[in-house]
């Protein structure tokens, strides 16, 4: 493992470390390595651990510096889009100021760094959803497909930081035999379809709306993933199911039917609602930032989402979803039938062996 060498407390201007450390690769991990770092009794892979992330962050926020640097149109002058930049400056900074960790309590000396990078960067989401949005209301003649492609490069970047940052804090806080850091070891799809299903009742009843009955076959499966990239997956799939489910059937409400299905490689999660389908000349939308089915869809200016997270309207949804899943190897597949519903398969990997693309 090379070690980056810390130009930055000499004289050299800190851009010059970003161009540097912009021309060096990015390292993948994968879930399985997640976990062998993740394992607070072994101190030795912690080191370890903490070794990579001094290198390997540097160089991840000197990409990303780089990449809104070139933003076509001259993007990266806009308010927003500006913030998060130097928020990414500041936290390039910060990994460069830290000590080289050589043993256990550098590691614990490195979290408190890595938690604030972390809580720093925690409204990126919504503050590049403004800075976009401002752009449309400034009628900039702009290409939707450069915007499409550099947001979902940007958000996949996003994920594999984020990741890295909330699974090495979480390695020092475990709470039980099969977690490690933010690794389910025994991650249940069964168990967090019932969580998001009750939530969702709990969000359509404090809105005055009425619940949709979710029939799910048992499944016992367990495989190791992130619990709150599958909640967060399956939340915004069944959330678009109780809204067309809504919409298209105004007395009595059809169930929506979970299949939770499985092989020695993947676990299948088949959603099917009577929600009316997709339009044909929406159906290539729906990966499209911004893109809602929302009749007053949301003013995101005027909102944090951190906070208040609608039943629809923001148009962030399925564009993220499939990031996620495409993160660990994993895809969603909708095939739709206008004026009858909707059949949403969720495949996930079994092993942890997939690495995350860097891009």
């Amino acid at each position: 493992m090379f070690r980056v060498k810390r130009y930055y407390s000499k004289i050299t201007n800190v851009y010059n470390d970003i161009n540097l450390l912009s021309k060096k690769p990015q390292t993948s991990t994968n879930l399985n390595g997640l976990i062998e770092f993740g394992n607070i009794n072994k101190k030795k892979n912690i080191v370890y651990a903490s070794q990579y992330m001094y290198n390997e962050l540097p160089i991840r926020f000197a990409h990303k510096i780089k990449d809104l640097d070139s933003l076509p149109y001259d993007l990266y002058n806009n308010l927003y889009i500006n913030t998060i930049r130097n928020w990414y400056i500041t936290s390039f900074d910060d990994m460069l100021n830290l000590k080289y960790p050589t043993d256990f309590n550098d590691s614990l000396e490195m979290v408190c760094t890595i938690e604030n990078i972390y809580n720093r960067h925690s409204p990126t989401l919504i503050t590049m959803a403004n800075g976009i949005q401002s752009i449309k209301n400034e009628k900039i003649d702009i290409n939707e497909n450069d915007i499409q492609t550099f947001l979902n490069k940007f958000y996949m970047s996003r994920i594999g930081i984020r990741v890295l940052l909330s699974h090495y804090s979480m390695i020092f806080k475990k709470t039980n035999t099969y977690e490690y850091g933010i690794i389910n070891t025994k991650c249940s799809p069964y168990n967090i379809i019932k969580d998001v299903t009750t939530d969702i009742n709990s969000m359509c009843e404090n809105s005055n709306i009425e619940p949709v009955e979710i029939n799910i076959n048992h499944n016992t499966i367990t495989f190791p993933y992130i619990s709150s990239h599958l909640y967060y997956i399956l939340f915004e799939v069944l959330k678009n199911s109780v809204k067309a489910t809504h919409d298209f059937n105004k007395t009595k409400l059809p169930p929506i039917k979970i299949e939770l299905l499985n092989d020695n490689n993947w676990i299948i999660i088949k959603v099917s609602d009577l929600g009316g389908g997709i339009s044909p000349t929406s159906y290539d939308k729906i990966w499209n930032y911004f893109y809602t089915t929302a009749e007053n869809p949301i003013n995101i200016i005027d909102n944090d989402f951190s906070i208040n997270t609608p039943l629809s309207g923001f148009g962030y949804g399925l564009p993220i979803t499939k990031l996620y899943l495409k993160y660990f190897g994993g895809h969603i597949n909708i095939c739709s039938n206008h004026n009858y519903g909707t059949d949403t398969y969720i495949l996930l990997r079994v092993n942890g062996d997939f690495n995350e693309p860097l891009l």
